[in-house]
Formats: structure tokens, C-alpha cells, sequence
């Protein structure tokens, strides 16, 4: 391997690395001001998505939407100060679904410094298993 592609790979993960502590980099706390769960089929008929948001407290109530075919649809909602949620669960026809949420992942529980929204998207493939990604912002819809 030349030294220019050397130099090129080792630059990119250091940038990789750096900016994939970005949420973590102000020490302080942000707090989520809203939730929003994007539910996405991706089959060829409609199907119901259940799911619900885990907290410090346990699981919140489950939520249940059909979703027409070949579409999605978003359910939104403000958040009561100091939810802090920690995992997501969903059901797409008897096919389940868990994620850990990554995005406050070691925040300090200093002062706080931004609200944030948090974005996850919940979606069903034909063949595959229901599957959730997720992402913050700190521009509410």
C-alpha cells in the first residue's frame, strides 16, 4: 500500500472517530423535547406496527398503526421533562424488534444545554425482520 493511501485511511478514521463523539463532545445534558417514530413498510400489503418506548421506568404503553403498503407513517409527540428513554420494542406480525437508544449514550447529567428531537425509524421488509434506526436533531418539525 503507497503511503498517500496510508495516509488517506489512517486521516479517515481519525476524522470517523472524532466526529462520532460529536453529541458527546459539550458535556452537558440535552434533553429530548420530542419523539418521533417512523414507521415504514416496505411490503406489498398493509400491516400493523406495535411498539413501544422503554424508560428508567419500564415500558411506556404500546402503540399500535396499520400502515397501507409500499408507504410510511410518522407518530409524533412532545415529551414530558425528564423522559428518558432508553430502548424501543416492536411487533410487525409476530416478528420482533429491540434496540438500546445509542444517542445519549454516556451525556453527563450536568446542566442542560439543547433540546433535541430523536427520530427513530421502525421498518418492515418482506424476508427481512423488523428492524429500527435512529437519529437525533436538535430542529423539532
Amino acid at each position: 500500500m503507497n503511503s498517500t493511501r496510508r495516509r488517506f485511511l489512517l486521516g479517515s478514521s481519525i476524522t470517523v472517530s472524532f466526529l462520532s463523539g460529536c453529541a458527546q463532545l459539550t458535556g452537558d445534558t440535552a434533553i429530548i423535547n420530542q419523539l418521533e417514530v417512523e414507521l415504514v413498510n416496505k411490503t406489498d400489503s398493509k400491516h400493523t406496527f406495535h411498539f413501544a418506548v422503554e424508560t428508567a421506568e419500564g415500558l411506556n404503553d404500546w402503540k399500535s398503526r396499520e400502515v397501507k403498503a409500499e408507504t410510511s407513517e410518522s407518530v409524533k409527540r412532545d415529551v414530558p421533562v425528564g423522559y428518558d428513554p432508553i430502548a424501543i420494542h416492536g411487533v410487525v406480525d409476530d416478528q420482533t424488534a429491540s434496540g438500546e437508544l445509542i444517542g445519549r449514550d454516556g451525556m453527563d447529567s450536568g446542566e442542560i444545554s439543547e433540546k433535541i428531537c430523536y427520530h427513530l425509524v421502525f421498518e418492515y421488509e418482506v424476508g427481512d425482520s423488523p428492524s429500527f434506526l435512529e437519529s437525533m436533531d436538535v430542529r423539532c418539525d
